[in-house]
């Protein structure tokens, strides 16, 4: 062996043998390479502390984790710490829990949740590309909320985390005026806190018996005009895709923003005009069939296809379903109010939320005579919300009536486009 120690090139070279082996790796003295029967190789520090002899063994395997020159570097860094008075094992063994316990701090739990458990899921496909799947579809915009609003807790160890810090935190939340919100990031933080406690990073969550901060929702009557209406199907079809199909599309099928959202082309059968949801995509967990007006399949046959995904709309070629709401929402008022200033209309239109669309189509068809019973199969509510017990053994889904009823509505919207037209002519 050469006067500078063990090579690369001797190492590389050392076979492994039916029982594990050490050979001398210096310099520093005491530095040894470890060759296991495996052929795994990794490298010993052997010193002595306190009259005693002990052995660091030192963290990856050689070459891909540990190089040679990062042994000897670790070696020397142990010697220093002996040269201090201070045992390198202990040291190491500090710095491994320090690991452990920055592993262990809020946020990084709470990533680890998101991913695990909520997150969308890439998975190959068949032919070998990859897909993305939503885990739960009324779960997806959980992640930016959790993090947005425990962001003073990022660093913190989870297990310091109390019930009085989660009081604090919604008490915050309610105090902007965001009561709502408040409630919504509690379900959250008890779903995170749960699913920490099971994998054992804490013992008790901080959540138990943390009663609502406040009112869990709105009472929201917001219903546009045929105007109003007007004004945003027009800003809608400024947009390019997808923001502006997308927005459109919400007007004539009169679904959740969010089932809309995360539309599959698989989901879509244009010969039978119908777009079925599956039950993991809906807001109440079951199966609901979406039939498809004229306006609708006229929309989605001018929209492009992707080979990386499966998503109708999408930023990425449909690998993710678009999910940039505050953003689109934006572009539709900067284009309604760019369309008010040019008329000489001061007056901004009054705040609405795309939700507001879905609940202007009920009641537009509401208006048409359109029956209760039709309604409800149409916006997928819970039947029993409108024909009692006996709905349970219902099982005719009012197709007809639904697609009659929407091809109405769609003819309505398109038809407000054509009159303003005619009026201005």
């Amino acid at each position: 062996m050469k006067a500078g120690g063990l090579t690369d090139k001797q190492l590389k070279h050392l076979a492994p043998d039916e029982k594990r082996y050490e050979v001398a790796a210096g310099p520093p003295s005491g530095l040894y390479a470890t060759i296991h029967p495996s052929g795994r190789k990794t490298f010993m520090f052997r010193y002595r502390f306190n009259g005693r002899t002990r052995g660091l063994t030192l963290p990856g395997s050689y070459p891909d984790e540990l190089t040679m020159a990062g042994a000897r570097g670790l070696a020397n860094a142990a010697i220093d710490e002996l040269k201090e008075g201070r045992d390198p094992a202990i040291v190491q063994t500090a710095e491994i829990e320090a690991d452990e316990r920055k592993r262990e701090t809020f946020g990084a739990v709470a990533e680890e949740w998101l991913d695990r458990v909520v997150r969308p899921e890439k998975r190959k496909r068949s032919d070998g590309k990859e897909e993305v799947r939503i885990r739960q579809k009324s779960h997806y915009e959980t992640g930016r909320m959790l993090l947005k609003e425990t962001a003073p807790w990022k660093h913190r160890e989870i297990s310091t985390i109390a019930k009085p810090d989660v009081l604090r935190l919604l008490d915050a939340i309610v105090d902007r005026g965001a009561s709502v919100a408040a409630c919504r990031t509690r379900g959250v933080l008890i779903r995170c806190f749960k699913w920490a406690r099971q994998r054992g990073y804490i013992e008790t969550s901080p959540m138990v018996d943390v009663d609502k901060p406040g009112a869990d929702h709105q009472d929201r009557d917001r219903v546009l005009s045929d105007a109003e209406l007007l004004e945003v199907w027009n800003a809608a079809g400024a947009l390019e895709y997808p923001a502006g199909p997308f927005v459109r599309f919400l007007v004539l099928v009169a679904q959740r923003r969010g089932e809309v959202a995360t539309m599959r082309w698989r989901d879509v059968d244009l010969e039978a005009r119908m777009w079925t949801l599956p039950k993991e995509a809906t807001k109440p967990g079951r199966v609901h069939d979406v039939p498809l007006s004229a306006a609708a399949l006229t929309l989605l046959d001018s929209l492009p296809r992707w080979d990386e995904g499966d998503y109708v709309w999408t930023y990425n070629s449909g690998a993710t379903p678009i999910n940039s709401f505050s953003d689109v929402k934006e572009d539709i008022g900067s284009a309604i109010t760019a369309g008010r200033k040019k008329a000489r209309i001061t007056k901004a239109i009054d705040a609405w939320t795309f939700h507001d669309l879905r609940r202007t189509a009920a009641t537009g068809m509401a208006k048409a005579g359109i029956p209760p019973h039709v309604l409800a199969a149409i916006l997928n509510h819970t039947p029993g919300s409108t024909q009692g017990v006996t709905s349970i053994y219902n099982r005719f889904r009012y197709t007809e009536e639904r697609r009659a009823a929407l091809e109405a509505w769609s003819r309505f919207v398109t038809a407000l486009g054509s009159e303003a037209k005619a009026a201005t002519a």
